[in-house]
């Protein structure tokens, strides 16, 4: 039987006695049926052939993006062997670089679902909210919460109602978390979202801090508010990369206004609907083998983000990967680089 793809350009089939399909093609989005005339491109039939090319070019005149050759990656020419001269990490890109290369790019690039785009927003939402609320105030956060719910893009429905929940779950956490930091710090200084910026034999290293809490003369304890429903060991937190790299910006006096900073330790606070209670995974104050550490840790991950090729790591992540079908060590048709 003749190829589906005819009756979606109205082209007749090669053949005068062909059988006539009976169920038309109906691409679920936009992006599907570019899929149909990018494969009509390759075929044989030269009236085939054009016909899509002709579709694909009123497609992208009327603004459908994947239409457009120029968004067509795959048949981008290979660069060359350059590559930055100077890279730039941050503590979670170096966390990535560090598992999987491959992932933590194609993370970089925006090539996540719309799921995980709604995960992100609301992880957002919730790291906005403790910025603005850094000493609490249950009643003021819930209603921060509430108003700016409507800017996410979570649909009314079944699914949108389970994530407000969850989100609502984890905001409590936070709450309960900024209560007893407040009584804890007993009016000492709390920065929220401290920028830093330092740099390790030319490799520059940028953060956002989510929040420091003073100890007085200098000490800085680092504290990283996590969203996401999954849960290492706690003794993961030990050499959890990012958390180390937060400590030795903090004792590299990378901290904007803070040149003589010490940090005394970080805590990633795990808010995670599988726990009834907010998570507090702690990392002990670095050393000196714990800042040489971190600085091996920015210089593995420069060189491998740097290019030109992206390795693809095996570990036990990758059975929640997004990109798991299209990874070359798991079998992947495509090859990146």
């Amino acid at each position: 039987m003749p190829s589906r793809i005819f009756d979606i350009l109205g082209v007749s089939t090669p053949e005068e006695n062909a059988p006539t399909a009976t169920t038309g093609i109906h691409p679920h989005s936009s992006d599907a049926f570019v899929g149909y005339l990018r494969r009509a491109l390759d075929f044989p039939d030269e009236g085939l052939s054009q016909a899509a090319r002709n579709a694909l070019a009123q497609l992208a005149h009327s603004g459908v993006g994947s239409a457009d050759p120029q968004s067509w990656v795959d048949q981008y020419k290979y660069s060359g062997g350059s590559h930055p001269s100077q890279v730039t990490v941050s503590p979670s890109r170096v966390e990535g670089a560090l598992e999987c290369p491959l992932k933590e790019f194609l993370n970089s690039a925006g090539a996540r679902d719309q799921q995980d785009t709604i995960k992100a927003e609301i992880g957002t939402l919730i790291h906005s909210i403790a910025e603005a609320f850094p000493d609490g105030g249950a009643e003021q956060i819930r209603a921060e919460f509430e108003r700016r719910w409507g800017e996410l893009s979570v649909r009314e429905d079944v699914a949108g109602r389970r994530l407000k929940a969850s989100a609502r779950k984890k905001l409590e956490m936070l709450i309960d978390y900024l209560n007893s930091a407040r009584e804890r710090l007993e009016g000492r200084e709390v920065k929220t979202e401290a920028s830093a910026f330092g740099e390790l034999e030319g490799i520059r290293v940028s953060a956002q801090i989510d929040r420091l809490e003073s100890e007085g003369g200098g000490n800085w304890r680092v504290v990283d508010f996590k969203t996401g429903d999954y849960l290492p060991a706690v003794s993961s937190a030990e050499s959890n990369p990012q958390m180390l790299i937060y400590q030795w910006l903090v004792n590299s006096g990378a901290v904007k206004g803070e040149k003589r900073a010490h940090s005394i330790g970080a805590h990633l606070i795990r808010m995670s609907r599988n726990v009834s209670r907010y998570r507090d995974d702690t990392q002990r104050e670095v050393g000196a083998s714990g800042m040489k550490l971190a600085e091996e840790m920015i210089r593995t991950s420069a060189a491998l983000l740097a290019g030109p090729h992206l390795e693809a790591r095996v570990s036990d992540a990758c059975h929640t990967c997004r990109y798991f079908f299209v990874c070359p060590a798991q079998g992947g048709k495509r090859v990146f680089e």
